[in-house]
C-alpha cells in the first residue's frame, strides 16, 4: 500500500498502473488518515493518475461523477505535455486516433518523437469517454455518436 501511495504522490503513473494491475487488493486497503487513494490522486491533480485509479473502480470510484471535466482536462494535460500547447489543434482527432487504433503513433512534426498509447493506456481512454458519454473538441463536449461522426468525417 505504502508503494503505491508513494507512486500516487511522486506521479510515477507507470508504477501506479503496475502496482494496481499487479495486486489490485491494495485498493481495498484502508489508507491511513482515512483519504483514499483516488482523494490524494484528485488532490495531486495528475489527471493520469485519476484516471488510471477509476479505471480499477478504487474505492471512490462510484461515487465519481465529473468524467466530462476529467476528460476534458486530461487532453489539455497531454496537449501540454507533447507540444506545450493548452489545446494543440486537433489533439482531439489526434487522440482519438491512436485509441480507434488509426493510427500506430503520431509525430507532430521531424522535430518531434513520435508518441504511441500502449493497451492499458487505451482502454483508459475509451473507459474515460463512455464513462463520459462523449469526446471533448476545443469549443465544445460531444455525445460519444455525434463525436464518432465528426472523426470519421475528418479521419487521418
Amino acid at each position: 500500500m505504502d508503494s503505491l501511495r508513494q507512486a500516487i504522490l511522486d506521479g510515477r503513473i507507470p508504477d501506479v498502473r503496475k502496482r494496481v494491475k499487479g495486486d489490485p487488493a491494495l485498493l481495498a486497503i484502508p489508507p491511513p488518515g482515512g483519504r483514499t487513494l483516488l482523494e490524494l490522486a484528485r488532490n495531486k491533480g495528475i489527471m493520469e493518475t485519476i484516471v488510471v485509479l477509476l479505471h480499477a473502480n478504487a474505492p471512490g470510484a462510484e461515487k465519481y461523477d465529473q468524467y466530462e471535466h476529467l476528460l476534458k482536462a486530461y487532453v489539455m494535460e497531454i496537449s501540454q505535455s507533447w507540444t506545450a500547447a493548452a489545446w494543440y489543434s486537433g489533439i482531439e482527432f489526434i487522440i482519438w486516433s491512436l485509441v480507434a487504433g488509426d493510427r500506430e503513433s503520431f509525430a507532430f512534426s521531424e522535430h518531434h518523437h513520435p508518441f504511441s498509447l500502449a493497451p492499458e493506456e487505451k482502454a483508459e481512454w475509451l473507459f474515460l469517454a463512455r464513462q463520459a458519454k462523449g469526446w471533448p473538441t476545443f469549443e465544445s463536449f460531444l455525445p460519444l455518436d455525434s463525436w464518432e461522426k465528426l472523426y470519421q468525417a475528418h479521419r487521418p
